[in-house]
């Protein structure tokens, strides 16, 4: 065959490939026939791409598994994801921290804004109104009287209300009732001590949690249901009724 530095630019012409007519192409995997452009038949794509969803969820296992084992919180040491600094726990204590540092150090500024907005925008029947469309709207009055009860009890007890509700075990420790509790605790040690109802609580706060006395009350009280007594209110109304019959008579 001559060079191609020999051959005329006709002959290169004849001689190359037609431009617009594509090869026939093989499978590199399978040796099927495919189209043009194409590398693998759609069998082996399929193949191909199974396996490298595999690759990928292996690699991305592999990955929580480091960050769990190696990455810990700097704040509370809990496991943390990967490039994470701190877990959301801390992040959120942090926010709280630094907005009370803010507020306690623009407190003043912070409250004048207030005051001048609520003078220049505030309107207390549309906000009436505004309130009142919300509470009505069906679940909503439930879940504010609920959120405001955890928040009292968050206030008073630093605890949330499931776990006041564990505390109290729903029931009055000392009569059993089910109705409003409160969480009796011991004014010595300031811990915690069960679920009472008002009365009851009220009740061991005048004895000033001295168990002693409350034992001289039972036994005051076992012992004077011995006596038979004529209750004073009878005399009294006996004595009145003989003071109009012997004034009526004269």
């Amino acid at each position: 065959m001559p060079e191609p530095a020999s051959l005329t630019p006709l002959q290169l012409q004849l001689l190359s490939p037609d431009p617009g007519e594509e090869p026939h192409r093989r499978c590199k995997d399978c040796g099927a026939d495919v189209g043009p452009r194409q590398h693998r038949c759609p069998g082996c794509r399929e193949e191909v791409e199974k396996a490298r969803r595999a690759k990928e969820r292996s690699r991305k296992r592999r990955v929580r598994e480091v960050a769990q084992t190696e990455r810990r919180c700097p704040g509370c040491g809990g496991p943390i994801e990967k490039f994470r600094k701190r877990c959301d726990d801390c992040v959120r204590a942090s926010k709280r921290e630094r907005d009370l540092r803010y507020w306690e150090e623009n407190k003043e500024r912070l409250r004048e804004q207030q005051r001048v907005w609520a003078r220049e925008n505030y309107d207390p029947d549309k906000q009436r109104e505004k309130n009142q469309r919300y509470r009505s709207k069906p679940g909503v009055k439930e879940r504010l009287s609920r959120n405001a009860r955890a928040a009292n009890i968050r206030k008073r007890y630093g605890v949330t209300l499931e776990e006041y509700a564990e505390m109290t075990s729903g029931v009055c420790a000392i009569c059993g009732n089910d109705g409003k509790l409160v969480l009796d605790h011991c004014h010595t040690t300031k811990l915690a001590r069960g679920g009472l109802c008002s009365s009851h609580n009220t009740g061991l706060g005048y004895f000033g949690d001295d168990p002693e006395l409350l034992r001289k009350a039972a036994t005051y009280i076992e012992q004077s249901r011995a006596f038979r007594v004529k209750p004073m209110v009878l005399e009294l109304k006996q004595g009145l009724l003989d003071y109009l019959a012997a004034n009526r008579g004269g």
